[in-house]
């Protein structure tokens, strides 16, 4: 048996390609063609095309002037951009937001958001390239568990993952697979399981070196939230931690990411 030290590790690159080609029939390597034909059962999940063209939307619907479209690099006139859209984009465009997402390793992301109206939250929208990441994550915080479980975890974040992506993904999961019981050693570290069961919020003091924003109001402070299932962080800049600043910001936050069922205050 292996010792932890010289135990086999895990190719991450070898199992995203095999999802890949098993979920969307390419690598999504550059210049590669697609392996499978694209029959209908292969069609799963957004395009990169189409969620760059929602993220256009978001963008620059509003933008009188226009934009310059950094493929092309030709000027598109506010009119041109909506009639390249349809009527449905009128209304439709509501429905998104694309804004910056701060990771548990310090990343910093932009994502596109969908809201869910009837159940007062947003939820992630992904394209076929970032389906592996974000089934991996969520995979690995419930301790590689398999099918309804590891889907439940990824419903609770993101809109347009589907359960067969999910059970692809785990088909393909080298530690699900192997015969090396010291290799399936995930472990949950935290005995909450589900995103929204508690967060934690902090107060950053970045008083030495504040920032004004456009409304001339000098934000002193960092307001962090992170789930403590995912580590799904937010941030947000605030100008003043009293209790009635922090509630209103941490309602507005809640707004968004929706109400969880615990709530602790570090500091």
């Amino acid at each position: 048996m292996d010792t932890p030290s010289t135990k086999p590790k895990i190719n991450d690159t070898d199992h995203r390609n095999q999802f890949n080609l098993d979920a969307f029939g390419t690598t999504f390597t550059p210049g590669e063609q697609h392996v499978f034909p694209l029959t209908k059962k292969r069609r799963k999940g957004m395009t990169k095309e189409e969620y760059d063209k929602i993220v256009t939307i978001c963008r620059y619907w509003v933008n009188e002037d226009g934009y310059t479209d950094p493929t092309t690099g030709e000027h598109v006139t506010q009119e041109q951009l909506w009639k390249s859209c349809g009527r449905q984009w009128h209304t439709k465009r509501h429905e998104y937001k694309f804004e910056p997402v701060l990771y548990g390793d310090g990343r910093t992301v932009e994502h596109l958001w969908k809201e869910i109206p009837e159940k007062h939250t947003r939820k992630l929208v992904v394209h076929q390239e970032m389906v592996f990441d974000a089934i991996r994550d969520c995979h690995n915080a419930v301790g590689h568990m398999k099918g309804s479980t590891t889907h439940a975890r990824v419903a609770e974040i993101y809109d347009n993952i589907s359960e067969d992506l999910c059970k692809i993904f785990i088909r393909t999961c080298p530690v699900c697979n192997s015969t090396d019981k010291m290799v399936v050693s995930a472990q949950l570290t935290s005995k909450y399981h589900h995103f929204r069961d508690r967060f934690t919020a902090c107060i950053v003091d970045y008083s030495d070196t504040p920032v004004t924003d456009l409304n001339d109001v000098t934000m002193r402070y960092i307001l962090a939230v992170q789930d403590d299932a995912t580590q799904f962080t937010a941030l947000r800049p605030v100008s003043r931690k009293d209790e009635a600043s922090l509630a209103y910001e941490l309602s507005f936050m809640f707004g968004l990411l929706g109400y969880p069922r615990k709530m602790s205050l570090d500091n």
